[in-house]
């Protein structure tokens, strides 16, 4: 067969690539027994579905090692630069075949293992349906590498940044922590219920400065309610930290807007979620957002006109 405008499946096949089967590429296997009784604090990373849990003093596996879930979390990958232990709820490459193992990494991830997980309790990954699957890839071990070089570089990069990103967190954790308490530029300070707050600073209670504190409701019928135009419903996915996203919106009939009076919002109210893993997240209306109404997993804190809503927020 040609190789060259060989097609196959998604896309063109690159001059001087090959299809095969899976197992020619790569054999997976099944990881290996190691109950919590029988595990020892050691070098060894022990890895599991979700990725490493533990640590061994044996290896099972000679660095470096791919591993990927078998059963529970399908579709993670995990390259290891250890000699390692995966566990029996993973599966390993076994047999690389002479390709380059970094790339084999990355070509597990952009393989989507996931789509050939079975089952609805517990999913669980057959490696010989995986093995049985075509797949192309590059003859050349040097273009191979090439690809696994580009890869590792752009997560390098995404390590860089996002540990960047941690560090500003923690800065601004640490900001908040001083400004919220101890404010700006006070010398004299008092003891109070809360703490030491600068001599100026008052303790009143919140409700003295809240003129609507309510969630909305999800109307009768949940998705099938929603229509493609209408009001602006609000729901906790829109309400990040200190921004209200609404790439990912939904909208009710503005007769159903209308008999949810009670939560429909307003400029500069504080959006708060208060279900969910995204409890506490909270952000304000902006003037952009001319009309809108809240579902029950979002609170909406109105503050009078002698609190600022972004401080607030």
């Amino acid at each position: 067969m040609n190789v060259r405008d060989k097609h196959f499946e998604e896309g063109v096949v690159p001059p001087g690539w090959k299809i095969q089967k899976f197992m020619d590429t790569m054999i997976l296997q099944r990881g290996f027994d190691l109950p919590s009784k029988s595990r020892t604090a050691g070098p060894f990373p022990l890895i599991a579905s979700n990725g490493n849990i533990d640590s061994h003093i044996d290896f099972k596996v000679k660095a470096p090692a791919i591993v990927t879930g078998r059963s529970g979390t399908i579709g993670k990958v995990y390259y290891e630069i250890k000699d390692c232990w995966p566990l029996n709820t993973t599966l390993y490459v076994k047999e690389m075949h002479g390709n380059d193992p970094r790339f084999l990494y990355y070509f597990l991830l952009n393989f989507d293992l996931n789509r050939f997980a079975t089952g609805t309790g517990v999913p669980t990954l057959n490696r010989n349906v995986v093995h049985d699957q075509f797949v192309s890839i590059p003859t050349s071990i040097g273009e191979q590498r090439k690809i696994a070089e580009i890869l590792s570089t752009v997560d390098e990069k995404i390590e860089v940044i996002e540990s960047q990103i941690t560090q500003t967190q923690e800065l601004k954790r640490g900001l908040m922590q001083r400004l919220l308490t101890k404010g700006i530029g006070h010398t004299q300070f008092k003891h109070s219920p809360l703490g030491e707050i600068p001599d100026s600073w008052n303790v009143e209670k919140l409700g003295d400065h809240i003129v609507k504190v309510g969630s909305g409701i999800t109307p009768r019928g949940g998705h099938e309610s929603y229509v493609k135009n209408g009001v602006l419903f609000l729901r906790s996915q829109n309400v990040l930290r200190g921004k209200l996203n609404l790439t990912d919106v939904a909208y009710i009939p503005i007769e159903q807007h209308n008999k949810m009076s009670g939560s429909k919002v307003q400029i500069g109210d504080v959006l708060l979620n208060i279900t969910g893993a995204s409890i506490g997240r909270s952000c304000v209306v902006p003037s952009s957002v001319q009309e809108a109404n809240v579902n029950q997993h979002v609170c909406i804190i109105r503050p009078t006109e002698d609190i600022n809503s972004t401080f607030l927020s």
